[in-house]
Parts: structure tokens; sequence; C-alpha cells
């Protein structure tokens, strides 16, 4: 990803992950929704958080099933690109694409 790109990736408990494009000016701050996908298997999970490497390759995500999957973000912008026209739904779940872990509890109960 270009370093003067500005994207923001953000997450919800409605089990979403979506792309933006920010770009700041003068006169007005704009933002436009490029994507979005559903990044959990059930209806009732939601994404719970998300990070980046320090390089903004990959995209580790947690949900609140217990899950954590790592998603390569060279190869969403290699199809999807940073500066899409229009808002673009991909065609087939990332989830069946990247490999995931779940966890076998919490930490506190791993630490009990």
């Amino acid at each position: 990803m270009d370093d003067n790109t500005g994207n923001l990736v953000s997450c919800g408990m409605d089990g979403r992950i979506r792309f933006w494009n920010i770009v700041h000016t003068a006169k007005v701050n704009k933002s436009k929704l490029l994507s979005k996908f559903r990044a959990v298997f059930r209806q009732c999970d939601g994404v719970s958080c998300i990070a980046t490497d320090s390089q903004n390759t990959v995209l580790l995500m947690g949900d609140t099933f217990g899950y954590i999957r790592i998603y390569e973000l060279e190869e969403y912008y290699s199809a999807y690109g940073s500066q899409l026209p229009v808002c673009r739904k991909p065609e087939s779940h990332h989830f069946l694409k990247y490999p995931f872990l779940r966890l076998q509890g919490s930490i506190e109960q791993n630490h009990a």
C-alpha cells in the first residue's frame, strides 16, 4: 500500500470490516466507503478488534466468538485498489480464503 494513501479500516459488532478512503483538504474532510465484507461465521458474532503490522501488509482481526483471522492487505489492494470509484463488495467471503485460529478460552481462564 502506498504510504501517501489515506485509508482507514474499521470494524463493528455487525460483523463487518470496512475499508475507507480518507481525503483531507483545506476546505473539507471527505471519506468514501471503498468496500466492506462480513468477517464472521455466525450472524450473532461481531468483530471486536482489528490491528495491522508495522508495514500495513496484514490485518489481524478478532471476533466475539474467539476467532483470530489474518488478512493479507497487499492482496486486497491488488484486487480492489485504494481509490475505487464506487463502494464494492467482494464477490467471495474473505474468511474462506485465509487461515484462522480459534482461541480455547480467555486469557483469565488459562491463567487460573
